[in-house]
C-alpha cells in the first residue's frame, strides 16, 4: 500500500508543484529541477520585458518632454528677437507686450536666463516711458546695482531721475563710445547736458538721437520740450509735426500738437500710459498755478503724483520741471508730499535748491 509520503513525491514527480506552491516536502534530491529551471527563465524573461517596456516608456516621455522644452525655448527665443527690434525702433508699447511672454511674470528673474539682458534693458523702458510700475523697478534693480555690461549700466542710468543720472556722465560717455547707435543713450547724455546748462551740447545729443530713433516719441516729447524752454517755436512746430506724421494716435504726439499749438487731428487717441499722465497733469498744474488757480494746480500735482505711483524718480524729475517753470510753491507742495523720497540724498539737495531759491531778494 502507498503511504502519503510517496503519493506526495509521485505528484511532485508529475505535476511539480502543490495546488497552493512548491511542494515543501521535498528533498532537493527528489525536486524536479528541469521544470523549476524553466519556470525561473521564464519568471526572468517576463521581468525583462516589462523593464524594457518601463524603460521604453519614459525614455519616450523624456523624449517628448525635451522636444517640448526644446520648442518652448525657440518660440521663446524668436519672441525675444522681435521684442529687441520693438526696442531698437521705439515702438515701445509693442515691446511692452511682447516683454509680459519673454520676460515672465515671476517677481524674481533667473541670474541664468539667457534673454536675461534683454529683459532688464526692457523693464527699465516700460518703467521709465510707459507705467512707472514699482513692481518692474524692484524686479531688476537687486541684478542692477553692480552692473558691469553695457546692456546692464544702461538699464541703470535709464530709471534714474534726471538729477541722480547727472553724477554718470563719464560712464555714459563711455556708453556712447561703445553703442554708438543707441538712440538711447544719446537721449539720456542730452538730459544730463540740459539739466547743466549745456545747451549746445544738449541740442546735439537730442538730434543725434533723433536721427537714430525717431520713433521714440517719448524722446522726441522731451526734446519738444527742450525747445520749448529755449523758446525756439520753429524746433517745436517740427518736432511736433514729426510726431503725428509718425503715429498721429499717440498720446505723446496729441499731446506735443497741443503744446506746439497745431490744430488737432481727427481720429480716435490711444490710450495714455500712465508716464504720459503724469508729464501732461504735471503741465497742467503749472499752467493753473501761473493763472493763479492754486486749487486747480493742487489737484492736477496729486494726479501727476498718482499717475507714477508716488515714485521717486518721477518726483525728483518733477521737483526740476516745477522749478524750471519757475513754480516754486509747487515744488514746496510736492516736497511736503508722503510720496516725497525724504531719505533721498538728491531730494534733500533739491530742497536745498528750493531754500536758496526762497532766499534770494
Amino acid at each position: 500500500m502507498v503511504n502519503e509520503r510517496d503519493r506526495e513525491r509521485q505528484l511532485a514527480a508529475l505535476f511539480g508543484e502543490s495546488l497552493i506552491g512548491p511542494w515543501p516536502e521535498l528533498s532537493s534530491e527528489h525536486a524536479p529541477k528541469g521544470r523549476l529551471r524553466r519556470a525561473r527563465s521564464w519568471l526572468w524573461w517576463t521581468l525583462g520585458v516589462l523593464g524594457l517596456v518601463v524603460a521604453a516608456g519614459l525614455g519616450a516621455r523624456a523624449l517628448g518632454r525635451s522636444e517640448l522644452e526644446r520648442r518652448a525655448a525657440d518660440d521663446r527665443g524668436e519672441r525675444a528677437e522681435r521684442l529687441q527690434m520693438a526696442l531698437e525702433d521705439g515702438h515701445l508699447e509693442v515691446a511692452a507686450g511682447l516683454l509680459e511672454s519673454v520676460g515672465g511674470e515671476r517677481a524674481e528673474l533667473d541670474p541664468a536666463d539667457p534673454h536675461l539682458e534683454l529683459v532688464l534693458a526692457a523693464e527699465a523702458v516700460a518703467y521709465r516711458y510707459l507705467d512707472a510700475e514699482p513692481r518692474r523697478r524692484a524686479r531688476i534693480e537687486p541684478l542692477l546695482r553692480a552692473a558691469t555690461t553695457a546692456p546692464r549700466r544702461l538699464a541703470r542710468l535709464t530709471i534714474l531721475s534726471r538729477a541722480e543720472r547727472a553724477e554718470h556722465l563719464g560712464d555714459l560717455e563711455r556708453l556712447r563710445s561703445e553703442r554708438p547707435q543707441d538712440p538711447q543713450v544719446h537721449y539720456l547724455i542730452a538730459t544730463v547736458r540740459e539739466r547743466a546748462g549745456d545747451v549746445a551740447l544738449a541740442r546735439e545729443a537730442y538730434r543725434r538721437s533723433e536721427d537714430l530713433g525717431p520713433a521714440w516719441l517719448a524722446h522726441r516729447f522731451d526734446q519738444l520740450e527742450f525747445e520749448r524752454r529755449q523758446g525756439d517755436a520753429a524746433a517745436v512746430a517740427a518736432l511736433a509735426e514729426g510726431m503725428r506724421s509718425r503715429d498721429a494716435s499717440s498720446a505723446w504726439s496729441r499731446l506735443a500738437a497741443t503744446l506746439a499749438a497745431l490744430p488737432a487731428l481727427p481720429g480716435e487717441a490711444a490710450a495714455a500710459p500712465p508716464v504720459q499722465v503724469f508729464r501732461a497733469r504735471l503741465l497742467d498744474a503749472v499752467g493753473a498755478s501761473a493763472r493763479g488757480d492754486a486749487a486747480v494746480a493742487g489737484a492736477q500735482l496729486a494726479a501727476a503724483v498718482s499717475a507714477v505711483h508716488g515714485e521717486p524718480p518721477f518726483l525728483i524729475d518733477a521737483f526740476d520741471t516745477l522749478m524750471d517753470h519757475r513754480s516754486p510753491s509747487l515744488a514746496r507742495r510736492l516736497t511736503k508730499r508722503a510720496e516725497w523720497p525724504r531719505g533721498s540724498a538728491v531730494a534733500a539737495a533739491q530742497q536745498r535748491r528750493l531754500e536758496e531759491a526762497s532766499a534770494e531778494p
